[in-house]
């Protein structure tokens, strides 16, 4: 019977992908602005300095980085695209794909500062973007 449930809902998903095409698109967007809000949030506390024992300072500083502000611009823009998404999918879906930032943030990472990844954390990567997209396949507990 839960392969008949799982059935149901991927046929459900297919046909709400096919009436509404733009949907992949809104995906791939909040994707890819949740990597660009961690890398510019990374990028604005490089300059920064030290945050130990010099808390306002850091915050300051951080406050004057254009990436600070770049970075809140890009929230803004994600929680938008975010509640476009939220209107066609139910959110267990819709956290499902958006687990796919975990990996991509950390390949980001590698490839812009140079990053190294071990194996064990790759692992760890791949255990919590699988975790939270085997969640996500359970009947939903709460009816909104």
């Amino acid at each position: 019977m839960n392969t008949h449930i799982n059935n149901k809902k991927i046929k459900n998903i297919i046909e709400i992908v096919k009436s509404k095409p733009y949907l992949v698109l809104l995906f791939a967007m909040s994707i890819i602005i949740d990597v660009a809000v961690l890398i510019a949030e990374k990028l604005a506390t490089q300059d920064c300095g030290q945050i130990l024992g010099k808390e306002l300072s850091f915050y300051s500083q951080l406050l004057l980085q254009p990436w600070t502000w770049f970075s809140f611009t890009l929230t803004v823009a994600q929680f938008i695209v975010w509640r476009n998404v939220l209107k066609y999918v139910q959110l267990t879906f819709a956290c499902c794909i958006s687990s796919l930032a975990y990996p991509l943030t950390s390949l980001a990472a590698m490839l812009l500062f140079n990053n190294n990844i071990q194996p064990i954390e790759w692992l760890g990567i791949l255990l919590v973007t699988v975790g939270i997209m085997l969640a996500s396949t359970e009947k939903e507990k709460i009816s909104v």
